[in-house]
């Protein structure tokens, strides 16, 4: 019987000409190992992908190495992204490594210098999301010509994420959106359940309408940049949500049971549209079986 650790229980293959080995267990998590299992082949993988070899065996280091770490540029950070997508990573793989990788601190002008050039799509938006928390906010949310550069050199849809996912990690680490503020509810989830109920159960009204929401971030914002605050409203009716702004309607969208509009992300992108003088795209739509929206980032709405 071979133990865990034995020759047998790894396997072999090149990247860029260099022998690699890894164990199965690992190598089952990535989706360009397939192949040997479907096919059964016996012939070495020969991988060819243009990432350095210090950033190979740093991919690797994260994934073997309990106690490895590592500070990286943003250029390496990249390198690494993107052959992590090469090779098909799980996302517990993925985070795995990114949580091993001590991106250093980015400034304004080097997020935008290295990433104007990005097509939108979702491996895109995937890496601006890391890079995000770590632009400093005084620098992105401020009238000093900030915003005119990001509108002068990223695509629409770029720029809304970013100003978007910007103010939505403002609001998350400054913890200023209390969802308990709200009936005391603990999760979003339970607070629009509650809603929607209300709303089934009432026959006589067309609507049942969430209270304002207490948004202190974005409210400081919209007078800093609009001279002016905004009255954000939520409206629901069975598998309906009117989202308004100052009493007028600005989207309504029809959602199943299972879905919700989550108000916080919503706002922002409204916010993140007129900044970055974009179209907005609607209200975002999410599974009330998905986890809180402080675990999960995934919407229906096409940004």
């Amino acid at each position: 019987m071979t133990d865990k650790y034995h020759v047998s229980n790894y396997i072999s293959f090149t990247v860029n000409d260099i022998a690699c080995s890894l164990h199965k267990e690992i190598a089952s998590q990535m989706s360009i190992f397939a192949a040997l299992t479907d096919c059964k082949t016996t012939d070495e993988l020969k991988l060819v992908w243009d990432v350095s070899e210090e950033n190979r065996v740093r991919t690797f280091n994260c994934l073997c190495d309990e106690k490895f770490e590592d500070n990286v540029d943003i250029e390496s950070f990249v390198d690494i992204f993107k052959f992590m997508g090469y090779m098909g990573f799980t996302t517990e793989l993925f985070s795995r490594v990114t949580s091993k990788l001590k991106r250093r601190s980015v400034t304004v002008e080097e997020f935008i210098e290295h990433f104007k050039s990005y097509n939108y799509s979702e491996e895109t938006c995937h890496l601006l999301e890391l890079f995000i928390p770590i632009v400093p906010s005084s620098k992105i949310c401020s009238k000093n010509g900030i915003f005119q550069r990001l509108i002068d050199n990223f695509s629409a849809k770029n720029r809304l994420y970013i100003m978007a996912n910007k103010l939505i990690d403002e609001l998350d680490y400054s913890n200023s959106f209390r969802t308990e503020y709200v009936w005391g509810a603990k999760k979003l989830s339970d607070k629009i359940k509650h809603i929607m109920q209300c709303a089934s159960d009432s026959s006589d009204n067309k609507y049942e309408t969430c209270s304002s929401l207490c948004l202190q971030d974005i409210s400081s914002l919209t007078q800093r940049e609009f001279d002016r605050q905004f009255d954000f409203h939520f409206c629901y009716a069975q598998n309906t949500c009117t989202f308004l702004v100052d009493s007028k309607l600005v989207s309504t969208v029809s959602h199943s049971d299972e879905e919700y509009a989550d108000e916080r992300v919503t706002i922002c992108y409204y916010v993140a549209s007129l900044i970055m003088k974009t179209d907005f795209s609607g209200v975002c739509i999410k599974d009330l079986c998905e986890k809180s929206y402080d675990e999960c980032s995934s919407y229906s709405s096409d940004y």
